[in-house]
Protein backbone atom coordinates (compact mmCIF):
# COMPACT_ATOMS: atom_id res chain seq x y z
CA UNK A 1 0.00 0.00 0.00
CA UNK A 2 1.07 3.46 -0.83
CA UNK A 3 0.18 6.28 1.56
CA UNK A 4 0.37 10.05 1.71
CA UNK A 5 1.27 10.42 5.37
CA UNK A 6 2.95 13.13 7.45
CA UNK A 7 3.78 11.16 10.56
CA UNK A 8 4.16 7.53 9.58
CA UNK A 9 5.67 6.06 6.47
CA UNK A 10 4.97 2.53 5.81
CA UNK A 11 6.35 0.76 2.67
CA UNK A 12 4.70 -2.48 1.53
CA UNK A 13 6.38 -4.25 -1.38
CA UNK A 14 5.29 -7.79 -2.24
CA UNK A 15 8.02 -10.05 -3.63
CA UNK A 16 8.91 -13.76 -3.60
CA UNK A 17 11.21 -15.08 -0.89
CA UNK A 18 14.17 -17.16 -2.07
CA UNK A 19 17.08 -18.89 -0.36
CA UNK A 20 19.88 -16.60 0.79
CA UNK A 21 22.38 -18.97 -0.80
CA UNK A 22 20.88 -18.60 -4.29
CA UNK A 23 22.87 -16.72 -6.92
CA UNK A 24 21.58 -13.17 -7.03
CA UNK A 25 21.86 -10.70 -9.86
CA UNK A 26 22.29 -6.95 -9.42
CA UNK A 27 19.38 -4.89 -8.09
CA UNK A 28 18.32 -1.35 -8.82
CA UNK A 29 18.75 1.33 -6.17
CA UNK A 30 18.43 5.08 -5.83
CA UNK A 31 21.75 6.29 -4.38
CA UNK A 32 21.45 9.78 -2.95
CA UNK A 33 24.10 12.45 -3.05
CA UNK A 34 23.17 15.98 -2.09
CA UNK A 35 19.66 16.86 -3.26
CA UNK A 36 19.52 14.31 -6.08
CA UNK A 37 19.81 10.57 -6.65
CA UNK A 38 21.39 8.27 -9.21
CA UNK A 39 19.55 5.19 -10.42
CA UNK A 40 22.25 2.54 -10.10
CA UNK A 41 22.69 -1.23 -10.22
CA UNK A 42 24.05 -2.59 -6.93
CA UNK A 43 25.18 -5.96 -5.63
CA UNK A 44 22.47 -7.62 -3.53
CA UNK A 45 24.78 -8.47 -0.62
CA UNK A 46 27.26 -5.56 -0.54
CA UNK A 47 25.00 -2.82 -2.02
CA UNK A 48 28.05 -1.58 -3.96
CA UNK A 49 27.55 -0.22 -7.46
CA UNK A 50 28.09 -2.75 -10.26
CA UNK A 51 27.82 -2.55 -14.04
CA UNK A 52 28.86 1.06 -14.47
CA UNK A 53 25.61 2.48 -15.88
CA UNK A 54 23.86 5.07 -13.71
CA UNK A 55 21.27 7.77 -14.32
CA UNK A 56 21.11 11.02 -12.38
CA UNK A 57 17.42 11.46 -11.59
CA UNK A 58 15.42 13.39 -9.00
CA UNK A 59 13.22 10.37 -8.33
CA UNK A 60 11.23 9.84 -5.16
CA UNK A 61 9.70 6.44 -5.95
CA UNK A 62 9.00 3.85 -8.64
CA UNK A 63 5.32 4.24 -9.58
CA UNK A 64 4.94 1.91 -12.56
CA UNK A 65 6.43 -0.61 -14.98
CA UNK A 66 5.40 -1.10 -18.59
CA UNK A 67 3.48 -4.33 -19.42
CA UNK A 68 6.60 -5.86 -21.03
CA UNK A 69 8.85 -4.57 -18.26
CA UNK A 70 11.19 -2.63 -20.54
CA UNK A 71 10.33 0.84 -19.21
CA UNK A 72 10.08 2.12 -15.63
CA UNK A 73 8.08 5.16 -14.51
CA UNK A 74 9.39 7.17 -11.56
CA UNK A 75 7.80 9.99 -9.64
CA UNK A 76 10.38 12.76 -9.55
CA UNK A 77 8.76 15.27 -7.20
CA UNK A 78 6.52 18.16 -8.10
CA UNK A 79 4.06 15.77 -9.77
CA UNK A 80 6.38 14.82 -12.66
CA UNK A 81 6.84 11.41 -14.30
CA UNK A 82 10.19 10.21 -15.66
CA UNK A 83 10.34 7.22 -18.03
CA UNK A 84 13.54 5.16 -17.87
CA UNK A 85 14.77 2.29 -20.07
CA UNK A 86 15.12 -0.64 -17.66
CA UNK A 87 18.06 -2.15 -19.57
CA UNK A 88 20.26 0.84 -20.36
CA UNK A 89 19.09 3.09 -17.49
CA UNK A 90 18.68 5.91 -19.96
CA UNK A 91 15.98 8.55 -19.66
CA UNK A 92 13.33 8.17 -22.36
CA UNK A 93 11.55 11.38 -21.41
CA UNK A 94 9.51 13.05 -18.71
CA UNK A 95 6.25 14.94 -18.31
CA UNK A 96 4.54 17.14 -15.75
CA UNK A 97 1.24 16.03 -14.23
CA UNK A 98 -1.37 17.87 -12.22
CA UNK A 99 -0.55 17.96 -8.50
CA UNK A 100 2.61 17.86 -6.42
CA UNK A 101 3.05 14.12 -5.90
CA UNK A 102 1.95 10.82 -7.44
CA UNK A 103 -0.01 8.68 -4.99
CA UNK A 104 -0.17 5.60 -7.25
CA UNK A 105 -0.24 4.60 -10.91
CA UNK A 106 -1.31 1.63 -13.03
CA UNK A 107 0.14 0.80 -16.45
CA UNK A 108 -2.18 -1.79 -18.04
CA UNK A 109 -1.21 -1.27 -21.71
CA UNK A 110 1.62 0.20 -23.75
CA UNK A 111 -0.45 3.24 -24.64
CA UNK A 112 -2.12 4.05 -21.33
CA UNK A 113 -0.98 4.85 -17.80
CA UNK A 114 -3.43 6.13 -15.17
CA UNK A 115 -2.24 8.01 -12.08
CA UNK A 116 -3.81 9.61 -9.03
CA UNK A 117 -1.94 12.71 -7.92
CA UNK A 118 -2.15 14.79 -4.76
CA UNK A 119 -1.28 18.33 -3.75
CA UNK A 120 -1.98 21.04 -1.21
CA UNK A 121 -4.34 22.55 -3.77
CA UNK A 122 -5.92 20.40 -6.50
CA UNK A 123 -5.63 16.61 -6.72
CA UNK A 124 -6.28 14.84 -10.02
CA UNK A 125 -6.86 11.63 -11.91
CA UNK A 126 -4.64 11.70 -15.01
CA UNK A 127 -4.40 9.32 -17.99
CA UNK A 128 -1.31 9.61 -20.22
CA UNK A 129 0.17 7.96 -23.31
CA UNK A 130 3.66 6.94 -22.08
CA UNK A 131 5.07 6.58 -25.59
CA UNK A 132 4.28 10.11 -26.74
CA UNK A 133 4.21 11.48 -23.18
CA UNK A 134 0.90 13.09 -24.02
CA UNK A 135 -1.84 13.72 -21.47
CA UNK A 136 -5.09 12.07 -22.62
CA UNK A 137 -7.42 12.82 -19.69
CA UNK A 138 -7.19 15.06 -16.63
CA UNK A 139 -9.97 15.02 -14.05
CA UNK A 140 -9.42 17.37 -11.08
CA UNK A 141 -10.91 16.14 -7.81
CA UNK A 142 -13.01 18.56 -5.75
CA UNK A 143 -10.84 21.28 -4.20
CA UNK A 144 -12.04 20.34 -0.71
CA UNK A 145 -10.68 16.77 -1.04
CA UNK A 146 -7.21 15.45 -0.32
CA UNK A 147 -5.83 12.04 -1.29
CA UNK A 148 -5.10 9.86 1.76
CA UNK A 149 -3.83 6.72 0.02
CA UNK A 150 -3.95 4.84 -3.27
CA UNK A 151 -3.32 1.35 -4.69
CA UNK A 152 -2.87 0.12 -8.28
CA UNK A 153 -5.23 -2.78 -9.01
CA UNK A 154 -5.82 -4.63 -12.31
CA UNK A 155 -5.16 -1.70 -14.63
CA UNK A 156 -6.87 0.90 -12.46
CA UNK A 157 -6.10 2.89 -9.31
CA UNK A 158 -8.18 2.59 -6.13
CA UNK A 159 -7.85 5.54 -3.77
CA UNK A 160 -9.24 7.22 -0.65
CA UNK A 161 -10.12 10.91 -0.43
CA UNK A 162 -11.17 12.99 2.56
CA UNK A 163 -11.96 16.58 3.45
CA UNK A 164 -8.95 18.87 3.88
CA UNK A 165 -10.31 20.77 6.88
CA UNK A 166 -12.46 18.33 8.84
CA UNK A 167 -12.55 14.74 10.04
CA UNK A 168 -15.64 13.26 8.39
CA UNK A 169 -16.77 10.41 6.16
CA UNK A 170 -14.29 9.40 3.45
CA UNK A 171 -14.88 8.43 -0.18
CA UNK A 172 -13.38 5.54 -2.13
CA UNK A 173 -12.57 6.19 -5.78
CA UNK A 174 -11.76 3.92 -8.74
CA UNK A 175 -9.89 5.51 -11.65
CA UNK A 176 -9.76 3.57 -14.92
CA UNK A 177 -7.17 3.79 -17.69
CA UNK A 178 -10.01 4.82 -20.05
CA UNK A 179 -10.51 7.98 -18.01
CA UNK A 180 -13.57 6.81 -16.08
CA UNK A 181 -13.86 7.87 -12.44
CA UNK A 182 -16.28 6.31 -9.97
CA UNK A 183 -16.61 7.11 -6.26
CA UNK A 184 -18.65 5.88 -3.30
CA UNK A 185 -19.19 7.46 0.11
CA UNK A 186 -18.07 5.51 3.18
CA UNK A 187 -20.04 7.48 5.76
CA UNK A 188 -19.13 5.21 8.68
CA UNK A 189 -15.36 5.52 8.11
CA UNK A 190 -13.92 8.81 9.33
CA UNK A 191 -10.85 10.46 7.85
CA UNK A 192 -9.31 13.83 7.07
CA UNK A 193 -7.67 16.74 8.86
CA UNK A 194 -9.05 19.14 11.47
CA UNK A 195 -7.27 22.31 12.53
CA UNK A 196 -7.27 23.42 16.21
CA UNK A 197 -9.23 26.43 17.40
CA UNK A 198 -6.02 27.84 18.89
CA UNK A 199 -2.81 26.94 17.06
CA UNK A 200 -0.73 28.06 20.07
CA UNK A 201 -2.15 25.42 22.41
CA UNK A 202 -3.94 22.93 20.17
CA UNK A 203 -2.82 20.23 17.76
CA UNK A 204 -3.86 19.30 14.25
CA UNK A 205 -6.02 16.17 14.25
CA UNK A 206 -5.42 13.72 11.43
CA UNK A 207 -7.36 10.52 10.77
CA UNK A 208 -6.07 8.18 8.06
CA UNK A 209 -7.90 4.87 7.48
CA UNK A 210 -6.13 1.88 5.96
CA UNK A 211 -6.76 0.90 2.34
CA UNK A 212 -6.01 -2.52 0.86
CA UNK A 213 -7.08 -4.33 -2.33
CA UNK A 214 -7.46 -8.11 -2.48
CA UNK A 215 -4.97 -10.03 -4.70
CA UNK A 216 -7.69 -10.63 -7.30
CA UNK A 217 -8.53 -6.90 -7.43
CA UNK A 218 -12.20 -7.62 -6.85
CA UNK A 219 -12.62 -6.05 -3.40
CA UNK A 220 -11.16 -3.23 -1.37
CA UNK A 221 -11.09 -2.93 2.41
CA UNK A 222 -10.99 0.35 4.34
CA UNK A 223 -10.29 0.07 8.08
CA UNK A 224 -10.62 2.73 10.80
CA UNK A 225 -8.97 3.10 14.22
CA UNK A 226 -11.74 1.14 15.95
CA UNK A 227 -11.18 -1.83 13.64
CA UNK A 228 -14.40 -1.32 11.67
CA UNK A 229 -14.06 -2.48 8.04
CA UNK A 230 -15.82 -1.15 4.96
CA UNK A 231 -15.71 -3.88 2.29
CA UNK A 232 -16.24 -2.48 -1.22
CA UNK A 233 -17.02 -4.49 -4.37
CA UNK A 234 -14.87 -2.75 -7.00
CA UNK A 235 -17.21 -3.68 -9.86
CA UNK A 236 -20.46 -2.40 -8.36
CA UNK A 237 -19.11 -0.18 -5.53
CA UNK A 238 -21.53 -1.92 -3.15
CA UNK A 239 -20.43 -1.44 0.47
CA UNK A 240 -20.66 -3.83 3.43
CA UNK A 241 -19.59 -2.76 6.94
CA UNK A 242 -18.05 -5.21 9.40
CA UNK A 243 -17.63 -4.19 13.06
CA UNK A 244 -14.46 -5.40 14.71
CA UNK A 245 -15.01 -8.77 16.36
CA UNK A 246 -12.08 -8.32 18.73
CA UNK A 247 -12.25 -5.37 21.10
CA UNK A 248 -9.12 -3.27 21.60
CA UNK A 249 -7.99 -2.69 25.21
CA UNK A 250 -8.99 0.72 26.59
CA UNK A 251 -6.23 3.31 26.95
CA UNK A 252 -7.29 5.09 30.12
CA UNK A 253 -6.37 8.73 30.55
CA UNK A 254 -5.19 9.25 26.98
CA UNK A 255 -6.89 11.65 24.58
CA UNK A 256 -6.84 10.56 20.94
CA UNK A 257 -5.78 13.45 18.69
CA UNK A 258 -5.14 11.39 15.60
CA UNK A 259 -4.41 8.01 14.13
CA UNK A 260 -3.01 6.29 11.08
CA UNK A 261 -3.71 2.78 9.79
CA UNK A 262 -2.16 0.73 6.97
CA UNK A 263 -3.11 -2.71 5.67
CA UNK A 264 -1.93 -5.62 3.50
CA UNK A 265 -4.34 -8.09 1.92
CA UNK A 266 -2.49 -11.41 1.95
CA UNK A 267 -2.86 -14.21 -0.65
CA UNK A 268 -4.07 -16.47 2.18
CA UNK A 269 -7.20 -14.30 2.48
CA UNK A 270 -6.11 -12.63 5.70
CA UNK A 271 -5.96 -8.86 6.02
CA UNK A 272 -3.11 -7.50 8.20
CA UNK A 273 -3.83 -4.07 9.74
CA UNK A 274 -1.51 -1.94 11.85
CA UNK A 275 -0.66 1.69 12.55
CA UNK A 276 -0.25 4.24 15.30
CA UNK A 277 -2.35 6.52 17.52
CA UNK A 278 -0.83 9.87 18.44
CA UNK A 279 -1.44 12.76 20.81
CA UNK A 280 0.06 16.26 20.89
CA UNK A 281 -0.26 19.09 23.37
CA UNK A 282 1.43 22.40 24.15
CA UNK A 283 1.88 23.52 27.75
CA UNK A 284 3.81 26.63 28.78
CA UNK A 285 5.36 26.76 25.34
CA UNK A 286 6.62 23.14 25.49
CA UNK A 287 5.22 20.67 23.01
CA UNK A 288 4.65 17.05 23.98
CA UNK A 289 4.05 14.37 21.35
CA UNK A 290 3.38 10.68 21.93
CA UNK A 291 2.68 7.81 19.57
CA UNK A 292 1.17 4.50 20.67
CA UNK A 293 1.60 1.53 18.33
CA UNK A 294 -1.67 -0.18 17.37
CA UNK A 295 -0.12 -3.64 17.04
CA UNK A 296 -1.03 -5.96 14.17
CA UNK A 297 -4.52 -7.38 13.73
CA UNK A 298 -5.27 -10.21 11.29
CA UNK A 299 -8.76 -10.33 9.78
CA UNK A 300 -10.10 -13.50 8.16
CA UNK A 301 -11.84 -11.89 5.18
CA UNK A 302 -14.25 -14.82 4.78
CA UNK A 303 -15.78 -14.19 8.22
CA UNK A 304 -14.13 -10.86 9.24
CA UNK A 305 -13.15 -12.37 12.59
CA UNK A 306 -10.08 -10.60 14.00
CA UNK A 307 -7.02 -11.87 15.86
CA UNK A 308 -4.42 -9.62 17.49
CA UNK A 309 -0.75 -10.45 16.94
CA UNK A 310 2.51 -8.50 17.41
CA UNK A 311 1.46 -6.03 20.12
CA UNK A 312 3.66 -2.93 19.99
CA UNK A 313 4.13 -3.04 16.19
CA UNK A 314 3.22 -0.11 13.95
CA UNK A 315 4.29 -1.36 10.49
CA UNK A 316 4.18 -4.54 8.38
CA UNK A 317 5.61 -5.82 5.10
CA UNK A 318 5.22 -9.15 3.31
CA UNK A 319 7.92 -11.27 1.69
CA UNK A 320 6.56 -14.41 0.03
CA UNK A 321 4.56 -16.24 2.70
CA UNK A 322 6.20 -14.39 5.60
CA UNK A 323 4.62 -11.38 7.29
CA UNK A 324 7.11 -9.06 9.05
CA UNK A 325 6.07 -6.73 11.88
CA UNK A 326 8.23 -3.90 13.25
CA UNK A 327 8.10 -0.28 14.43
CA UNK A 328 6.80 0.88 17.82
CA UNK A 329 5.88 3.95 19.83
CA UNK A 330 7.58 7.18 20.84
CA UNK A 331 7.39 10.16 23.19
CA UNK A 332 8.91 13.64 22.74
CA UNK A 333 8.79 16.48 25.25
CA UNK A 334 10.98 19.49 24.68
CA UNK A 335 14.52 18.21 24.12
CA UNK A 336 13.92 14.78 25.67
CA UNK A 337 12.66 11.72 23.80
CA UNK A 338 12.08 8.01 24.22
CA UNK A 339 11.14 5.15 21.92
CA UNK A 340 9.75 1.64 22.27
CA UNK A 341 10.11 -1.14 19.73
CA UNK A 342 9.63 -4.85 19.08
CA UNK A 343 12.63 -5.60 16.84
CA UNK A 344 11.66 -7.55 13.70
CA UNK A 345 9.12 -10.35 14.07
CA UNK A 346 8.29 -12.89 11.38
CA UNK A 347 4.89 -14.62 11.15
CA UNK A 348 3.26 -17.19 8.90
CA UNK A 349 0.27 -15.94 6.91
CA UNK A 350 -2.08 -17.28 9.60
CA UNK A 351 -0.28 -15.34 12.34
CA UNK A 352 1.84 -18.21 13.69
CA UNK A 353 5.14 -16.76 15.04
CA UNK A 354 8.23 -17.80 13.04
CA UNK A 355 11.16 -15.76 14.36
CA UNK A 356 12.22 -12.73 16.41
CA UNK A 357 15.28 -10.56 15.64
CA UNK A 358 16.88 -7.42 17.10
CA UNK A 359 15.32 -7.75 20.56
CA UNK A 360 13.23 -4.65 21.41
CA UNK A 361 14.95 -2.25 18.99
CA UNK A 362 12.64 0.27 17.33
CA UNK A 363 13.12 -0.34 13.61
CA UNK A 364 11.97 2.51 11.44
CA UNK A 365 12.98 1.41 7.95
CA UNK A 366 12.54 -1.95 6.21
CA UNK A 367 13.17 -2.36 2.49
CA UNK A 368 12.32 -5.52 0.54
CA UNK A 369 13.97 -6.61 -2.71
CA UNK A 370 14.98 -9.86 -4.36
CA UNK A 371 13.36 -11.97 -1.63
CA UNK A 372 15.54 -10.45 1.10
CA UNK A 373 14.77 -7.93 3.83
CA UNK A 374 17.02 -4.91 4.33
CA UNK A 375 16.70 -3.35 7.79
CA UNK A 376 18.09 0.15 7.43
CA UNK A 377 19.83 2.48 9.85
CA UNK A 378 22.32 5.36 9.81
CA UNK A 379 20.08 7.28 7.38
CA UNK A 380 19.98 4.24 5.05
CA UNK A 381 23.75 3.84 5.04
CA UNK A 382 24.04 0.73 7.20
CA UNK A 383 21.90 -2.38 6.84
CA UNK A 384 21.15 -5.79 8.29
CA UNK A 385 20.12 -8.24 5.56
CA UNK A 386 17.59 -10.84 6.74
CA UNK A 387 16.65 -14.05 4.96
CA UNK A 388 12.92 -14.36 5.79
CA UNK A 389 12.88 -18.06 4.94
CA UNK A 390 15.34 -18.94 7.72
CA UNK A 391 14.88 -15.89 9.95
CA UNK A 392 18.64 -15.23 10.05
CA UNK A 393 20.87 -12.23 9.39
CA UNK A 394 22.95 -12.99 6.28
CA UNK A 395 24.80 -9.71 5.79
CA UNK A 396 25.63 -6.32 7.32
CA UNK A 397 26.70 -3.99 4.49
CA UNK A 398 27.50 -0.29 4.86
CA UNK A 399 27.31 2.28 2.10
CA UNK A 400 28.97 5.67 1.75
CA UNK A 401 25.73 7.27 0.48
CA UNK A 402 22.05 6.96 1.36
CA UNK A 403 20.68 3.96 -0.57
CA UNK A 404 17.04 3.11 -1.32
CA UNK A 405 16.33 -0.14 -3.16
CA UNK A 406 13.91 -0.18 -6.07
CA UNK A 407 11.67 -3.23 -5.67
CA UNK A 408 10.67 -4.72 -9.04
Amino acid sequence: MRRICAGVAVTALVLTATSASAKRGPMLALVWKGSGASLTRVDAMTLRAVGGAALRIHATSLVGRSPRGVTLAFGTGGGALAFVDAGSLRLRGSMQLCGNWIAAAAWPSAGRLVAVTGSDATSCVVVVDPGSRREVVERPLPFSDTVLSAEPAAGRVVFLIADRKSVSGVRLGVAGADGTLRTVALDRIQGGTELPDDAATGAVTQARPALAVDPGSRRAAVVDAAGQVAEVDLSTLAVLYHPRALRAPARAGKALDGWDRTALWLPSGNLAVTGIDYHSSVQNGTERMTGTAAGVTLYDTSTWAATAIAPGASAVVRVGNTLLAYGGGYAFQGSSSSQSGIGLRGFAADGTPRFQLFASERIGDVQVAGGLVYVGGCHDRCFKIVDPASGTVVGSPRTALTTRLVGL
